[in-house]
This record gives C-alpha cells, sequence and structure tokens, in this order.
C-alpha cells in the first residue's frame, strides 16, 4: 500500500488546484492549495512536504525563481 504524503499544490488558477487536490485525496494523500509564490515560500517553511507541484508561471512571478528557496526548507 502507498504511503500517505503531503502534497503542496501551487496554482493560481483555483479550478485546477480543486482538481488536482480531488486527485491526490482520492489517491489518499494529503494536500494544501496556496496560489502565489510568496503563500508558497511561507507555507513550505512551515509544512513538511513530501511532494510540491508548481505552476510555472504564477501572478507574482516565475516560480523557478523559488526552487532555491523550497529546496531549502528544513525538513
Amino acid at each position: 500500500m502507498l504511503e500517505n504524503h503531503k502534497i503542496l499544490i501551487v496554482d493560481d488558477d483555483e479550478q485546477m488546484c480543486r482538481v488536482f487536490s480531488g486527485l491526490v485525496s482520492h489517491l489518499g494523500h494529503q494536500n494544501q492549495s496556496v496560489h502565489t509564490l510568496e503563500d508558497a515560500i511561507t507555507i513550505s517553511q512551515s509544512g513538511d512536504f513530501d511532494v510540491i507541484l508548481l505552476d510555472l508561471q504564477l501572478p507574482d512571478g516565475n516560480s523557478l525563481t523559488i526552487l532555491p528557496d523550497l529546496l531549502n526548507t528544513p525538513s
């Protein structure tokens, strides 16, 4: 059986967040959605996420610019 993972969904399209959230919930995983880069950085620092689904282009910038911040969060 697959382990229950905690997944962060980062997408400015709320409908896409609902679709991804429904899918990962159906597969038995916990998830949380945010819609901006700033929120993604903040929540990733306070949460222990196993996977981050990250939209490339968000209203406050290109998500590739925050990858180092996301990779350097404490485990």
